[in-house]
């Protein structure tokens, strides 16, 4: 697996000017940033599942190959797993790498969200993780992030390479500090905005293979 080496190198405004190539005018960002809104702290309510649920769809998590489950299934998946993701919430990105005990519990939460039907679940369980621990957890896609660590998972090995990905993001968003680049829409919080950074540096860098 390829490591963040790349992105640790960037000093402050090398990573200002590479986060500038990132798409800003994409309509789903809209719809995520709604869904930020109405996702309180202590609570997890219908609307806020609703919302993650059409989000999904705007980031294409219910077109081509990617294939939701539909949305009954899905409501009981999030509410049975409430508990959970709302004790969770008060960790940020920055605890993962030193925290054996939320290590343990992400991973729980991967293995038993499933909200997909295709063969492999961690870009749409890695979605929908962010969306309901937006401080803690970082988005993952085929096109951007696993073709940046050079990583092809399968349904065995998903979890691990999962967790070890939250990991490295967590050790950069530590060393980093990141904190000043939040604030706009599409830098809403830190793992957003580590997403959105290494997108960028692939686009600047010409590095994505079609």
């Amino acid at each position: 697996m390829r490591t963040l080496e790349v992105l640790f190198n960037l000093n402050d405004s090398e990573i200002l000017s590479t986060l500038s190539y990132f798409d800003n005018l994409n309509p789903a960002l809209y719809m995520y940033n709604q869904l930020l809104r109405h996702g309180g702290q202590h609570e997890i309510s219908p609307d806020f599942i609703e919302l993650c649920y059409l989000t999904l769809m705007a980031w294409g998590m219910n077109s081509r190959r990617a294939k939701l489950v539909c949305f009954s299934e899905f409501d009981d998946m999030i509410n049975k797993h409430k508990n959970s993701i709302i004790e969770l919430r008060k960790y940020s990105i920055t605890d993962i790498h030193h925290h054996i005990y939320l290590q343990e519990e992400i991973s729980n939460l991967f293995h038993n969200i499933t909200i997909s039907k295709c063969k492999t679940k961690i870009v749409s369980t890695s979605k929908l993780l962010h969306f309901v621990l937006p401080n803690t957890l970082v988005p993952i896609d085929w096109r951007y992030t696993l073709t940046f660590f050079n990583v092809y998972p399968s349904s065995i090995s998903e979890g691990e390479i999962y967790l070890s990905i939250q990991k490295q993001f967590s050790q950069f968003a530590y060393k980093k500090k990141l904190s000043h680049l939040i604030g706009s829409e599409i830098c809403p919080n830190i793992p957003k905005a580590i997403d959105n950074l290494l997108i960028a540096h692939i686009k600047k860098n010409r590095l994505l293979i079609l």
